[in-house]
C-alpha cells in the first residue's frame, strides 16, 4: 500500500512515523507520559539530510543533526566560475563585433568601415559592459539551474 502510493507516503512522512514510534518507545522505556503525535496538517515541508538522515525544513540554512550546510542555489565559488566564463564569453563576443567585424565588411562587401566602427576607446568600454553584462546573465542562469533542484548538503571537512 505504501509502495504504490508515494505522494501520501513521503519520505518526510515515513521517517516521522519511524522517528514517533522510537520516540513512544524510548518514553515507555524511560516511564515518561506520552506525547500526542501531531497532525498530518502541521507537517512542514523540507528534505531530508543525506548525511544523518534528519529532518531539514524549507527555512533551516543548516542541518540540525549534523551541522551540514543546506545550498539551495549555486554555491560561491560556482557563482564565480560562472561570472569568469561569463566575461570571456562577452570579451570575445565584443573582440568580433569590434574587431573582427569590420574587417569582415571591408573584405566582403567593399565598404569603407573603420576600425571598432570609428568608436576608438569608447568600444572598450562598450565590450566591457558587454562582458559584465554576460557575466551576470551566467551567474543568473546558473543559480536558476540549481535552484530547480533539490538543495545539496555540505559537510565541513577538516583538512
Amino acid at each position: 500500500m505504501i509502495d504504490v502510493d508515494p505522494k501520501r507516503y513521503s519520505v518526510h512522512r515515513l521517517l516521522s512515523w519511524k522517528h514517533d514510534a522510537e520516540q513512544e518507545a524510548n518514553d515507555e522505556v524511560e516511564g515518561r507520559p506520552r506525547q500526542l503525535p501531531a497532525d498530518d496538517e502541521e507537517q512542514e515541508d523540507g528534505w531530508i539530510c543525506p548525511f544523518c538522515k534528519s529532518f531539514v525544513g524549507l527555512e533551516n540554512h543548516v542541518c540540525l543533526g549534523c551541522r551540514a550546510e543546506v545550498i539551495r542555489g549555486s554555491t560561491a565559488k560556482e557563482r564565480d566560475n560562472a561570472m569568469k566564463v561569463g566575461l570571456l564569453v562577452g570579451a570575445l563576443i565584443a573582440f568580433g563585433v569590434f574587431g573582427l567585424m569590420p574587417q569582415w565588411l571591408n573584405s566582403t562587401f567593399g565598404w569603407q568601415v573603420p576600425a571598432t566602427f570609428g568608436l576608438g576607446l569608447v568600444a572598450l568600454g562598450i565590450g566591457g559592459g558587454l562582458a559584465l553584462l554576460s557575466g551576470l546573465g551566467c551567474i543568473l542562469f546558473d543559480e536558476r539551474l540549481h535552484r530547480r533542484r533539490p538543495p545539496r548538503f555540505f559537510r565541513p571537512t577538516l583538512t
